[in-house]
């Protein structure tokens, strides 16, 4: 079954439960880099190198002791690709160019524009780092992975 395009899926363990949602440890996916190319890694630890453990909302009709242990498989909330994309590329390339554009208008030396275009640039990405961890991807869990030794 293929997955849409605009979809991050994960494998995953879950190994605890808070209140409604629950904690799931992302495991490797079928490419060992999968993490360092994708395109939420930074909002969910997972290009860091530590072991990276998301919060999911919690199935309905399941309960916590019929996943505890199992393996799943996850899904960002669609679109999360997409906004990517957008805030991680597009929003600082922007920036970049009216900041770089800005100071060609006036009697400012270009190099120095240039570096305030890039230190600009730089602090769009600070920016949205510190907003995406207070607003992490939802991830829902889509499948109950059957383990090889089942």
């Amino acid at each position: 079954m293929p997955m849409e395009p605009d979809v991050i899926s994960h494998p995953g363990r879950v190994c605890a439960v808070v209140n409604d949602r629950i904690l799931v440890k992302l495991l490797p996916g079928r490419d060992a880099g999968q993490c360092s190319g994708c395109a939420l890694a930074f909002s969910c630890s997972g290009a860091s190198g530590d072991e990276a453990v998301v919060e999911v909302l919690k199935p309905t009709g399941l309960t916590f002791s019929e996943l505890a242990g199992q393996k799943v498989l996850l899904q960002a909330s669609s679109g999360s690709k997409m906004k990517a994309v957008m805030l991680l590329l597009v929003l600082p390339l922007v920036v970049f160019l009216i900041v770089a554009i800005s100071f060609s208008f006036t009697s400012v030396d270009q190099g120095l524009g240039g570096l305030c275009a890039l230190i600009a640039a730089a602090a769009t990405y600070l920016v949205l780092w510190g907003v995406q961890r207070k607003r992490p991807p939802v991830w829902t869990i889509v499948k109950i992975l059957k383990e090889p030794n089942q």
